[in-house]
């Protein structure tokens, strides 16, 4: 798979996301992936641009950085659609989490 290029920088405190979607799958094999998606208030995906308000650490890092996993709230989220990909939209304060591998 080639890697997905964002055209574009967030401003303000908003975040980008390219959503990642996860198969939920039976022992049997069944496909359960659309039901559990629309129970689950939390999506994953990874983060693609970063704006220039967002929240620093002590060394003046950003907090979020491209390539970064994180959880964030699907309902406060907005879709962006940019070369027939759609990204989602957050404010940094609806970002729930990071995952470290």
């Amino acid at each position: 798979m080639s890697e997905i290029k964002f055209k574009g920088q967030a401003l303000n405190y908003n975040v980008f996301i390219l959503p990642i979607e996860e198969k939920q799958l039976t022992e049997s094999g069944l496909d359960l992936t659309s039901n559990e998606d629309k129970n689950s208030k939390y999506k994953k995906g990874k983060v693609v641009s970063v704006g220039n308000l967002c929240p620093k650490n002590d060394d003046g890092e950003n907090i979020v950085n491209v390539g970064d996993t994180i959880m964030y709230d699907r309902y406060k989220s907005s879709d962006l659609k940019q070369d027939f990909i759609i990204y989602h939209s957050v404010y940094f304060s609806d970002l729930i989490m990071i995952i470290k591998d």
